[in-house]
């Protein structure tokens, strides 16, 4: 995650220090990221989940959803087939299947 574009998602090469790809902007301010499931779980404090599919050449976005609608802090939590995600005033169950 990078502050650039107002927030953005981007790959990163950890032996060279080279960018890969970059994601679109305007993501928020912070996001915490997730590798669970064959996927990359990204649930920023603007309140929206990201699902990425894992590419070393390219952004990869499978699906969006706008999770919350007060600004979210704490990581995403998988139970089982659900993921719970805590924004501000609220504590959401999400089916994920």
């Amino acid at each position: 995650m990078s502050q650039k574009k107002k927030g953005h998602i981007f790959g990163l090469d950890a032996k060279t220090g080279r960018v890969l790809w970059e994601g679109p902007g305007r993501l928020g301010d912070n996001a915490a990221l997730v590798s669970a499931r064959k996927a990359v779980f990204v649930v920023s404090t603007a309140g929206k989940l990201l699902v990425l599919q894992p590419d070393r050449e390219k952004y990869g976005e499978v699906k969006s959803y706008d999770v919350a609608k007060t600004p979210v802090w704490a990581h995403p939590a998988f139970v089982g087939d659900r993921i719970l995600i805590k924004d501000r005033d609220t504590l959401r169950c999400f089916s994920w299947k």
